[in-house]
């Protein structure tokens, strides 16, 4: 299902798990829930997407956009999201655990209560980002 187009849809806790969504947009839909573990998107747009408590664990996200997306809760751990961008994204509570963030754009990101626990962020940027009480 490369370069798939699933703008603007509803699909809260559908399942993506193991599917290849590479330069695929997702951009302002409600995808809340969903199961993207192992999923590979590589380039893939979800600008302004609402991503609540969906699960991304091992997925392979790099160079992917999630600009102004809501991510709370949501769970990337040992995910790859090299050069991927977070910038104003909602990301309170979310876990980056062992994720490589490494040149990931989270200016502007809320990222309170955020886990990072021995995600790699070489390079990371953080500008005007909300970092309280993060791990």
């Amino acid at each position: 299902m490369s370069k798939a187009r699933l703008v603007a849809v509803k699909a809260t806790g559908a399942s993506c798990k193991g599917a290849i969504l590479d330069k695929s947009r997702l951009s302002r839909s409600d995808l809340s829930q969903t199961d993207f573990s192992g999923v590979r998107a590589h380039k893939s747009n979800f600008y302004q997407a609402q991503l609540v408590s969906a699960n991304f664990t091992d997925a392979v996200l790099d160079e992917s956009n999630f600009e102004s997306a809501k991510l709370s809760h949501a769970d990337f751990s040992q995910s790859n999201l090299e050069k991927t961008t977070f910038t104003n994204a909602q990301l309170s509570e979310a876990d980056f655990s062992r994720a490589v963030l490494s040149k990931a754009i989270l200016d502007g990101a809320d990222c309170q209560n955020t886990k990072f626990s021995s995600a790699d962020l070489s390079k990371a940027s953080f500008r005007e980002a909300e970092i309280e009480e993060a791990v």
